[in-house]
């Protein structure tokens, strides 16, 4: 029967009685389900554990251990109990379900996830962050409103959620791009601090800015010469040609 072995791995199941559930030790509980137990709680996640059922790999017994619920998980979470028949469906459901067959072939009947839970069961429903008190006044209420809701509105509400988490992103995105621009976009600027350009003297034609280069370099009113080893070169700025430099007397 070695092929029917459940084989042991990181979450490692203890054999014996279930272990303690750990509450909250401020407010966790609110209301109450038919069996006078709390309808919501708050517990720690490292406390919770459930059964499974098979053959065990370890020492070849048939038995039920407890295995952790919320493996990996370091937290304070919520719980929401739910009917036997919200969680597990029918019991026939369940038995079909879960039942290990292989043992079953042998006449041993097994189940993998534990016996129908004829009590109900505890489901997440909300992790609480790790810098706060758990809060169930605020949380509570927001989920029981849910219950008002059909499921066309729930799928409409997450499609709005989302649609205004995508514009958020898109907003974020092009406010990135505005801050990575030059002060004035690719406009021309003024480089140097006295030096006239077309975007600071307000000269939007061409043969005005040649008339104010030619003023502020001295150079006579013709056509002023550029210098070709002044034209900018693969690797270098590029900015605008340089002029002659001024004459002197």
């Amino acid at each position: 029967m070695s092929t029917l072995q459940i084989p042991l791995t990181s979450r490692i199941p203890t054999r014996g009685p279930e272990a303690k559930v750990r509450f909250w030790p401020g407010e966790n509980s609110w209301g109450k389900n038919p069996h006078g137990k709390p309808l919501y709680r708050v517990i720690w996640s490292q406390s919770r554990t459930y059964r499974i059922g098979g053959c065990w790999g370890d020492n070849g017994e048939i038995e039920y251990r407890w295995a952790p619920y919320y493996f990996g998980r370091s937290e304070w979470v919520l719980e929401k109990w739910l009917s036997p028949k919200e969680y597990g469906g029918t019991k026939e459901e369940w038995d079909r379900s879960n039942i290990n067959e292989e043992l079953a072939a042998h006449g041993i009947f097994v189940y993998a996830m534990g016996p129908y839970p004829t009590e109900g069961w505890y489901e997440h429903c909300y992790s609480f962050p790790s810098d706060a008190p758990p809060n169930l006044q605020a949380i509570v209420p927001l989920l029981e409103e849910t219950k008002k809701l059909t499921f066309a509105q729930i799928k409409a509400g997450l499609g709005l959620y989302h649609e205004r988490k995508k514009k958020e992103w898109e907003s974020r995105v092009e406010d990135g791009l505005k801050d990575a621009l030059p002060a004035f976009g690719f406009a021309p600027t003024n480089l140097g601090s006295t030096k006239p350009t077309g975007d600071t003297a307000g000269l939007t034609k061409s043969h005005e800015l040649k008339k104010a280069m030619r003023n502020y370099t001295g150079v006579p009113e013709t056509e002023a010469p550029i210098d070709p080893n002044s034209l900018p070169r693969h690797g270098v700025s590029m900015g605008r040609p340089k002029l002659p430099p001024k004459e002197t007397t």
